[in-house]
């Protein structure tokens, strides 16, 4: 039976998945047929694992919003993609609007359909997924993969099928397989350790907290903020790199971090984490959905509540304090077991044979 691996957003998370998800496959390739379905504006940007010219290619939704009669290259697409694949399973790998007539289409021609479960709720300042499209997933999948047991435990009352896993956000291999030293991407002439925050600056990421408390983090360290978003006022002398950076970028950022800092205020996981986690990162998180659930034996991480973010001055000063009694000739190398994307995609195959 063929396995169809869909994702029809653009960059992102979602996109990092789709990759490592199709770059897993090929270890199961022999007692498995997958088939790997995308859309026309995939963005990945790291030249060390490129997009496939093997994957199957659906029109966007941007595309539809700027050239509306590609709708029907989309069904047309979907129809064919039934055609030649009358028992395949279909897995949505995140959340489109265009999942809704594509299972509609599968549906129709009784395939089954299964969804990747990343959040509970919308976060905050986010449009998309809206409630009712998360909900709408929980209602109409023949099965579930939820990538944090605290997601699962706020919907578990909310889903209507027995047939369902829960996995953990596995290390992205671009951040960590292909990782190296770089130059620094960043104008720093501070001699202090450098702590970074790196991804889409949003409302429930928690930055405001690090505008509040900026004077006590420069006491200690170069504070360095990276991603693309509406930043708030009070980071004058912060070094930010304010826009869409590419994996290649974010792979430098990383390597040069002493200490990588997550203020979230909500969150349901994190992509980032395990990767840091998986280099010996020194990581600040806050407590806060399924974050303490990804560091929860990792020995590098300190915690604080955003509730009273005054906690994060205690967290500040055990990692200012480790850094320095720490031997810089000394590597880190404990043995952390993490969930691997190979895993991942073993759980996604037990839950749509079942």
């Amino acid at each position: 039976m063929k396995t169809r691996l869909i994702y029809l957003g653009t960059r992102g998370g979602g996109a990092k998945i789709f990759r490592e998800l199709r770059l897993a496959s090929r270890e199961l390739q022999e007692i498995e047929e997958f088939q790997f379905v995308r859309s026309d504006r995939l963005e990945l940007s790291d030249t060390d694992c490129p997009i496939s010219s093997s994957d199957i290619v659906l029109p966007s939704l941007q595309t539809v919003c700027i050239k509306p009669w590609h709708m029907l290259k989309f069904i047309f697409g979907t129809m064919k993609l039934i055609k030649n694949g009358k028992k395949a399973t279909n897995v949505f790998l995140m959340p489109s609007p265009l999942d809704y007539i594509a299972f509609k289409l599968f549906k129709f021609y009784k395939q089954k359909c299964f969804f990747l479960i990343h959040d509970a709720a919308p976060h905050t300042g986010e449009i998309w997924p809206k409630k009712s499209s998360i909900q709408w997933r929980l209602d109409k999948a023949d099965g579930l993969i939820f990538l944090s047991d605290f997601v699962f435990q706020n919907v578990k009352e909310r889903i209507r099928t027995n047939n369902y896993k829960i996995a953990s956000h596995p290390p992205f291999s671009s951040f960590t397989k292909y990782f190296e030293q770089s130059i620094r991407p960043v104008n720093c002439d501070s001699k202090l350790p450098i702590m970074l925050f790196v991804g889409r600056i949003k409302k429930y990421k928690g930055i405001e907290i690090l505008a509040e408390y900026k004077t006590q983090i420069q006491e200690k360290f170069q504070l360095v903020l990276a991603g693309q978003g509406t930043l708030p006022d009070g980071l004058e002398g912060v070094e930010t790199l304010n826009r869409w950076l590419t994996e290649i970028e974010i792979r430098h950022l990383i390597s040069q971090a002493d200490v990588m800092i997550f203020p979230y205020t909500e969150a349901s996981q994190s992509g980032l984490i395990p990767s840091a986690i998986a280099l010996g990162k020194r990581l600040i998180v806050s407590e806060v959905g399924g974050l303490t659930e990804q560091i929860n034996s990792y020995s590098r991480a300190q915690t604080f509540n955003p509730d009273r973010p005054d906690t994060l001055l205690v967290a500040l000063e055990k990692s200012f304090r480790e850094l320095k009694e720490a031997d810089p000739s000394q590597e880190y190398n404990d043995q952390i077991d993490q969930t691997t994307f190979s895993e991942l995609l073993s759980q996604i195959l037990v839950v749509s044979r079942n």
